[in-house]
């Protein structure tokens, strides 16, 4: 959503779309990464000399100003107005609001970890990791595969460079220990309004997750 720019047009469709969702009775965390913007933080931050911590605080700063806009597109009647710093914070503001738009909560851990942790904090039915490509690719990279184990995912993603700032991918070790632990099920999706409308309804979108 925000990789090379703010593409304010993609923001409106999925702000109707999670609008048109809370009408229909659905009730969402949303989780906002640090994108371009973080990196580009984070790379300055490295040619500054600064340590691992530093530079993953920064990705998280950035990933709460998204998140603020994400909040601001949806509008304050159907989203909880800031985003929260803590599990409790999200349950608490879901006990008031549909929809609450959260980001990274601390050095370390990706916001596809966040979005495993909020799933299984909050019981959800399914965890939706919109991402610029259309699913998981096998080894060829040519194919997208319909589903995928979370062990194999963890053979194409958990390497040592994936833990880095700025260098998460789809996915790391944490999230697939959060999601291996409690059998919740995932997809991965090209994130935009229709993918996301379908894949809440239950349709098939993407690569799903499986135990």
């Amino acid at each position: 959503m925000f990789s090379g720019g703010i593409n304010v047009d993609e923001l409106r469709q999925i702000s109707a779309v999670v609008k048109k969702l809370m009408h229909d009775g659905y009730r969402l965390v949303m989780v906002c990464g640090g994108g371009a913007a973080a990196r580009t933080y984070i790379s300055a931050a490295d040619a500054l000399n600064c340590n691992n911590g530093v530079k993953d605080n920064l990705g998280i700063l950035i990933s709460r100003v998204n998140a603020q806009l994400l909040i601001e597109a949806i509008g304050p009647e159907y989203a909880y107005g800031t985003p929260p710093e803590s599990l409790v914070e999200i349950r608490q503001a879901l006990q008031t609001y549909p929809c609450c738009v959260t980001a990274g909560l601390q050095p370390g851990q990706s916001t596809t970890a966040v979005a495993a942790l909020c799933a299984e904090f909050l019981n959800a039915n399914k965890v939706i990791f919109g991402t610029n490509v259309e699913g998981i690719y096998d080894y060829t990279g040519t194919n997208i595969l319909d589903k995928i184990h979370y062990k194999e995912l963890e053979q194409l993603f958990c390497t040592e460079d994936n833990s880095l700032p700025g260098s998460y991918c789809i996915m790391d070790r944490v999230a697939l220990t959060i999601l291996s632990r409690s059998h919740i099920s995932a997809a991965v999706i090209l994130c935009n309004a229709e993918n996301i409308e379908n894949t809440v309804r239950g349709m098939k979108v993407g690569t799903d997750i499986i135990p």
